[in-house]
Formats: structure tokens, C-alpha cells, sequence
């Protein structure tokens, strides 16, 4: 949290992106304080995405893959808009969207707090070059201020501020209960005891 506070803080902003792309190069060749690097390379860009990662927070797999070619295929749909990303995680398919889509402005919402810091540092990581320079999204604007990332339950922290947006997304991986005998629910919609 120090890091993400100084990046958000003008006075240390140049410092604190040198020492979050130093941390990157560093964990590509090993994990470190719980923290892993994965990148995710797409023929259309000169450099890979970059995620800092930990275990509270998911890691781009196949179906979150899947969901991104699928945003990807109607791009016109965003063009000049604002989008939620509920369940954001990484930030990774928010940074998609800013990089492959005209999307005027992203905000990732996770119910996770430390997801939420990961999503930041992310943007960060991948919309600033090493030396401190911005990235622009294909909207024209830089990435760090073209998305945002709060803890919220679902839309709740948004909705509380009546925040509009365009279009709400989300590829919220399925969590099965640790015990999935525990309950059920019955043809009313109430829980009952499984027996």
C-alpha cells in the first residue's frame, strides 16, 4: 500500500515508478515477499502485459482468456465509454480494454482488497514505461488516469455515489463451497438443510 500511495502522490510519483518496474524486472526471474510476474503476451502489442500477482488474487487462466476475446470481438461497443469491471482482480482485462478499445474510462471494482491494490500497481506497471513515461490507452489518454480500481461489494461503492456507467462487465470466476453438502437451496428459492 506505501508503493500504491506513492505513485498516487506527485511529489514521489517518479521515484516509486522506477522502484514498481525494478520489483517486475526483479520477479521475473523469481517470486518474491509472496508476489509472482506473469506476463501475457498478444501479437498486437510491441510488449507483453505485465501483472504482479499473489495468491488472494486470480491469475489470468483460460476462461478469463475466453472472456477477453469475447469484449474483444464487438470493440465498437465501448468506443467513448464508460465500463465497470465487476470482480477485477488483476485489472488485466480492464487494461485490455484501454489498450485494444477506445474506451474513454474503466473503473475495476473487487470485493477483495488486496486485489485491488494489485489491479493499481498494474495499471501502473503497464501505463508508465520504466523511466516514468505514460502510456496511452487507444482512446488517446494516459492509462493510469483512464482507470480506477475501489474495494466494493458488486456494484454497491459506485451505485452509493449514483455513478452512471455505459456498460457493467465481469468474468467473476465460480468458487465452490468447501463442503457443498452443507446446504441446498429448496424449489421456493429458501436454504434447507441437505440431508
Amino acid at each position: 500500500n506505501k508503493l500504491v500511495a506513492a505513485l498516487d502522490d506527485e511529489k514521489h510519483r517518479s521515484e516509486a515508478v522506477t522502484t514498481l518496474h525494478a520489483l517486475a524486472e526483479a520477479l521475473e526471474t523469481s517470486s518474491n515477499l509472496g508476489l509472482t510476474l506473469k506476463t501475457v503476451h498478444l501479437p498486437a502489442l510491441d510488449y507483453p502485459i505485465r501483472l504482479l500477482l499473489t495468491r488472494a488474487v486470480f491469475s489470468p487462466e483460460f476462461w478469463g482468456r475466453t472472456f477477453a476475446e469475447g469484449l474483444l470481438k464487438s470493440k465498437e461497443q465501448f468506443r467513448g465509454k464508460k465500463i465497470v469491471e465487476v470482480g477485477t482482480g488483476s485489472g488485466w482485462i480492464s487494461i485490455l480494454l484501454l489498450l485494444f478499445t477506445h474506451v474513454k474510462e474503466v473503473v475495476g471494482l473487487d470485493l477483495n482488497p488486496v486485489a485491488v491494490t494489485m489491479a493499481r500497481l498494474n495499471s501502473w506497471l503497464n501505463g508508465t514505461t520504466r523511466d516514468g513515461t505514460l502510456r496511452l490507452s487507444l482512446a488517446g489518454e494516459p492509462i493510469v488516469q483512464s482507470f480506477r480500481a475501489e474495494v466494493s461489494d458488486l456494484l454497491t461503492a459506485p451505485l452509493q455515489r449514483n455513478e452512471y456507467f455505459d456498460h457493467v462487465i465481469g468474468c467473476i470466476p465460480q468458487v465452490l463451497h468447501p463442503n457443498p453438502g452443507i446446504q441446498k437451496l429448496d424449489h421456493s428459492g429458501s436454504s434447507a438443510e441437505k440431508k
